[in-house]
């Protein structure tokens, strides 16, 4: 499968293309000789693919950079030197923790360098975007504060909510900077076809499917990263709502559908960057062949052994 395709130019864009950052790397090359600090937001074991693949770009264009955990950002001594790169995910909305907002808020009050939010999905709500945008940057100290969409959708929304008053720029999912052999130091066998539902805040209901694939939640589920890239390393194929599983599946080089959740995330980051990769749409969970014994136990009275043999497998 091929790796990141050619980023949007303004061309691609239409008439809201003027102005727009062409892309992350851009924008790293123009600081390359500072130093750099990576805050990382939080969230579950597949944010781990957009630092990985964030950082995998940074080595390969040996930046210097330090990396910083959300608490550990909160309470730091920052030089105005220092470019602060946020990374990128889909937490600028109302209904998660709210970390990546008030971090964003922090560095716009007291960072007198640079700013910038790395590829983001971004609740597609105007009047919410003026609202944690607007004041803080009105009174933002930066030398320059540049926000980045990782799909069209949020890229409209944000430049429609805040107009001329930011630079914003377009970039895949810095999860997609990683290759297979980032993620999986051996081969694996294929053992089952996984179906990696959410059934969070973000879940819709779901229909479908012939009960013949192992369901789980990996976000819950597993128990570490590695725990995690190796549920899903020994798939057959992937059918998930979750976005991250659907990057680990196309970074994985395994068949991988993505399904809808609550809000345009899947469906834009799928047409923005996963369809081209060979990631298929579906609204319902598609029947699936004979996928094998394994694939089936979990659905039989004998599931308990195959989900203890699942989550007792090393890391890969």
């Amino acid at each position: 499968m091929s790796s990141q395709r050619a980023i949007p130019v303004a061309g691609d864009l239409g008439e809201e293309g003027a102005g727009v950052i062409l892309s992350l790397q851009e924008v790293w090359f123009e600081y390359a000789k500072r130093p750099f600090v990576f805050v990382r937001p939080g969230g579950n074991f597949g944010d781990y693919l957009i630092y990985r693949g964030a950082e995998k770009l940074a080595i390969e264009m040996e930046l210097r950079f330090r990396t910083l955990n959300h608490e550990e950002f909160m309470g730091a001594r920052l030089d105005p030197e220092e470019v602060l790169y946020f990374h990128g995910g889909g937490g600028f909305n109302s209904w998660w923790s709210g970390r990546p907002i008030r971090a964003f808020q922090r560095a716009a009050r007291v960072h007198r360098g640079v700013i910038i939010v790395g590829p983001q999905t971004y609740q597609a709500d105007q009047e919410f975007l003026r609202r944690i945008f607007n004041d803080t940057l009105q009174v933002a100290r930066a030398q320059r504060v540049m926000l980045f969409a990782r799909e069209l959708v949020s890229f409209r929304v944000v430049s429609e909510a805040l107009g001329d008053g930011v630079e914003l720029g377009v970039n895949h999912d810095t999860a997609l900077y990683l290759s297979r052999a980032d993620v999986l130091q051996r081969p694996v066998e294929p053992r089952y076809r996984l179906e990696a539902i959410r059934t969070d805040k973000e879940a819709v209901p779901i229909s479908g499917g012939d009960g013949q694939a192992v369901r789980l939640d990996p976000a819950a589920y597993c128990r570490d990263f590695a725990h995690w890239i190796s549920v899903h390393a020994r798939a057959k194929a992937i059918v998930t709502n979750r976005l991250h599983s659907a990057m680990a599946g196309t970074i994985l080089e395994i068949p991988t559908t993505l399904l809808a959740n609550n809000y345009h995330k899947n469906r834009a980051v799928w047409e923005f960057s996963l369809r081209d990769r060979g990631v298929q749409w579906a609204d319902t969970l598609p029947q699936s062949q004979r996928w094998g014994l394994g694939a089936r136990l979990l659905h039989r009275p004998e599931m308990t052994s195959w989900r203890y043999r699942l989550y007792r497998q090393r890391g890969i």
